[in-house]
């Protein structure tokens, strides 16, 4: 009668991973999970004869194209061309346009694109510029991507509440059917129930935060990649539920239904991850993850199933099944060493990218929590394992801190799941190389209001500004008529002036989107402030931002560092900085063109801005040296370090930049 039994439970567990890669066919691979500018026409920073009929972005994965957009902005922030994508004929999913039905005069435009992943609806948007019939060089020369929202609180959290719930489903129904063999203790049975109800909560958290993230209507949840996520998850987390409930008296068929579902809901949890966003390959990176996940569940679920039940299972019980577990746990360990190890290398790529990556940071930190795992695991098998039958102190303590471990790498598993991996950042131009947004600290002359304005990113281009109107005394948020920015280009006088309205937020502060600041350099900005007889228009100066270009470094024995940034058109700047004297650093900025020589250079302005977090200071005070384009700018700091920003105009009306961190000392 045992063996019959054991024979038609190992037919159902095969019937198990049969269905589950049923799934896999019927589901199919997923495209992404962060759909990431990689390419376009036009190409940023492009200059065009004349105006484009349409805009195409190839992404890094396949975007939800219903809930996705591309549009088309002029230097004032007003909208000319976009709405929902479309796919481009002929070409991948990952392949999208929009008409641009209108010609486009003469001018610099800016493409601001919004994606929300076709896979798990990850959001993310980013912003590139070009011009027509007219060299976009102040514009941003590459796609300024980034994942918004980042990792939410709710998002991690959640995810770490599913992922605990699956793998003690998982590690419950492998030690009941496995490791414990005959009638195992009742307390294993709420235990389910209760792995079940954290799988569902979870998973109904995750959906909640990325449907908030993402900013849809409620009507169009279900119909969005979002929506089509959660019922994928959804679907096998309700067989589980209907295996505890309703097939609850015939209990080992029950368990075995358990065990089923939960790798069906394994496997449409990786379907919906990184895993499935490959472009090759795709299966082989799903079986990965799959494997990887459940043999997560047999170590960890089935250790604390174990620990649950060392106690009421007794003497005589104990020490075969922590042997037998013991058994099992090995070969899980490696399995997840080694898919682990492949998932790494997959979505990492390089080991630059491993150490200068968010995303390669965390894993990191995941192996150092799994070496830490796999040491405790080693100490069970060999000390406490075949000391179980005596005692299960040890086996608990140890085991007790696994779980701990294990519960940080949840952790972090959560935030992965919310970060671009790192080769597609890296292919898409992101990563932790961004740079802080432009922060800046003024009041009126009057001291009637403390003002701070907060630019993201601060280049050239497409912009969100946030300012908040605190009271001067008080320093609380003031609510005010109406707040507006004026924008000033004082390098060119042809390029108009123009103002963005700020609207109120709920935390009090103002804020707007636009690409007011389309051109490289230095700006004027009126913050208008109106409030009866209480409004002021203070004025600021700002220097955009420019993204990383390449630089190279000269460290020189007894003189300053130079760093040579590489300009647009084979044009360079030479920088270096001046150790403190009497309380000033000199930066010294020489621009040259593309056969060495020194250009001659119309404007100069330069601002710094002490890092991390701090706002900048005013325009530094110049000299040029030799009246061509070597300038020295006195920078009044203390000795710290200070992201440093300047930008000038050459005589033909190009504008040149550059942004670097430097220490001052």
């Amino acid at each position: 009668m045992l063996v019959r039994s054991g024979r038609r439970t190992w037919r159902l567990l095969l019937t198990a991973v049969l269905a589950a890669l049923g799934l896999t066919l019927l589901v199919g691979p997923g495209a992404a999970a962060h759909a990431l500018r990689s390419d376009s026409d036009p190409e940023p920073g492009a200059t065009l004869a004349s105006s484009p009929t349409q805009i195409v972005i190839t992404f890094t994965e396949q975007p939800d194209l219903r809930q996705s957009l591309i549009q088309v902005l002029d230097t004032s922030g007003r909208k000319l061309a976009g709405g929902s994508p479309q796919q481009v004929a002929g070409q991948g999913p990952t392949v999208v346009r929009v008409p641009v039905p209108t010609a486009l005069p003469k001018g610099v435009y800016t493409v601001s694109w919004k994606t929300i992943s076709a896979v798990d609806g990850h959001l993310a948007t980013g912003s590139f510029s070009f011009g027509v019939g007219q060299a976009p060089t102040g514009a941003a020369q590459s796609s300024a991507a980034v994942k918004s929202p980042g990792p939410s609180e709710v998002a991690v959290v959640a995810r770490w509440v599913y992922l605990s719930g699956l793998i003690g489903l998982l590690g419950l129904a492998f030690n009941e059917l496995v490791v414990l063999r005959r009638e195992p203790p009742r307390r294993l049975g709420p235990a389910m129930v209760l792995a079940w109800a954290l799988a569902v909560a979870g998973l109904l958290g995750l959906t909640q935060a990325q449907w908030a993230g993402a900013h849809l209507p409620v009507g169009n949840l279900l119909s969005s990649s979002i929506g089509h996520a959660f019922l994928v998850r959804a679907v096998p987390l309700a067989g589980v539920g209907l295996a505890l409930l309703v097939l609850a008296p015939a209990r080992r068929r029950a368990v075995v239904l358990v065990g089923v579902a939960t790798l069906a809901a394994m496997l449409a949890d990786v379907l919906k991850s990184h895993a499935a966003a490959g472009g090759s390959w795709v299966w082989l990176h799903v079986g990965e993850q799959w494997v990887h996940f459940a043999a997560a569940g047999v170590w960890i679920g089935g250790l604390a199933a174990l620990l649950l039940c060392l106690v009421p299972l007794g003497p005589g019980n104990r020490g075969p099944a922590a042997r037998r577990f013991s058994f099992f746990a090995g070969i899980a360990i490696v399995l997840v060493g080694v898919t682990g190890t492949l998932r790494a290398l997959d979505e990492v790529g390089s080991w630059r990218l491993l150490l200068h990556t968010d995303f390669g940071q965390l894993v990191l930190v995941k192996i150092g929590l799994f070496g830490a795992l796999a040491l405790l695991g080693a100490v069970n098998r060999c000390r406490n394992v075949p000391a179980a039958e005596r005692s299960p102190r040890g086996l608990r303590r140890i085991g007790t801190a696994e779980l701990v471990a294990m519960a940080a790498v949840l952790a972090a598993t959560g935030l992965l799941q919310n970060l671009a991996p790192s080769r597609s950042a890296a292919a898409a131009g992101t990563g932790s190389s961004a740079l802080p947004p432009l922060v800046v600290e003024t009041q009126d002359f009057a001291t009637t209001y403390r003002l701070r304005l907060t630019i993201t990113p601060g280049t050239a281009g497409f912009n969100q500004f946030n300012l908040q109107v605190l009271d001067y005394q008080s320093r609380k948020p003031v609510r005010v008529d109406s707040v507006s920015l004026g924008f000033h280009y004082p390098d060119k006088p042809s390029v108009g002036d123009s103002s963005l309205a700020l609207t109120r937020q709920p935390d009090g502060a103002y804020t707007g989107k636009g690409a007011n600041m389309g051109l490289l350099g230095h700006w004027e900005l009126s913050l208008l402030v109106q409030n009866g007889v209480s409004s002021v228009d203070p004025h600021v100066d700002v220097v955009t931002q420019t993204p990383p270009q390449p630089t190279q470094v000269q460290p020189f024995a007894g003189s300053p560092t130079v760093s040579t940034v590489s300009l647009p058109g084979g044009r360079k700047v030479q920088i270096y900085l001046d150790p403190l004297h009497l309380g000033v650093a000199e930066l010294h900025a020489t621009f040259t063109d593309d056969a060495g020589q020194e250009l001659h250079m119309a404007t100069f302005a330069a601002t710094a801005a002490r890092l991390p977090g701090g706002a900048i200071g005013p325009l530094l005070t110049y000299r040029d040296l030799d009246n061509l384009g070597h300038f020295v700018a006195d920078a009044r700091v203390p000795k710290g370090t200070y992201s440093f920003s300047l930008a000038g105009t050459t005589t033909d009306g190009d504008a040149l930049g550059a942004t670097l961190t430097l220490e001052v000392r």
